[in-house]
């Protein structure tokens, strides 16, 4: 959602407390003029007219069901409840990728299998053994040494995206929409 250019006409919309009312309603489900009316305890011209003046500044709109007209939040009216969702949500994808990917890279190690390192033909078990470990050894020293560190910056962002999600989450579960 972009941000939300108020004119003069939804300045008009927002400046009566039922019109905020009827919109907040919206904000739950579709509502015909009337069951607007009922749950707010106006009369349902009195309904009409408001959703009329919201209609035109854009904040709603009817939608013809059979013989009902419901009417509904437009993208507008929707931005002017919930102005930090998007926002919210999109920080929260962010921040989850960010905590997978240096999760990841932090903690997944490439093990050397024993299928990888071939074992020394010997003939005592023992010794066997001994060759096969100093070999997987050695390989694991040797990739070990050939990897860069990454711990730094990997740790950097695996803080960074656990504020990121816990900011996200902590806002969304106060309500700050």
């Amino acid at each position: 959602m972009a941000d939300v250019v108020l004119d003069r006409e939804s300045f008009k919309a927002l400046s009566s407390e039922t019109r905020v009312a009827i919109l907040k309603k919206l904000m739950e489900r579709r509502m015909t003029a009337s069951e607007l009316a009922k749950d707010l305890k106006i009369t349902a011209q009195a309904a009409s007219e408001h959703l009329r003046k919201m209609e035109k500044a854009g904040m709603v709109f009817p939608a013809k069901r059979s013989k009902w007209v419901y009417f509904e939040l437009s993208e507008k009216g929707r931005a002017v409840l919930e102005p930090g969702t998007t926002k919210l949500f999109v920080l929260l994808a962010i921040s989850l990728v960010a905590v997978g990917w240096s999760a990841m890279r932090l903690f997944a190690q490439k093990a050397v299998s024993p299928e990888n390192v071939p074992a020394p033909i010997i003939s005592g078990a023992e010794e066997a053994g001994r060759a096969l470990t100093a070999t997987a050894g050695e390989k694991a020293a040797d990739y070990a040494m050939t990897q860069p560190p990454a711990a730094g910056f990997e740790a950097f962002v695996l803080v960074l995206g656990a504020i990121g999600v816990g900011f996200a989450l902590s806002s969304l579960m106060r309500g700050k929409l």
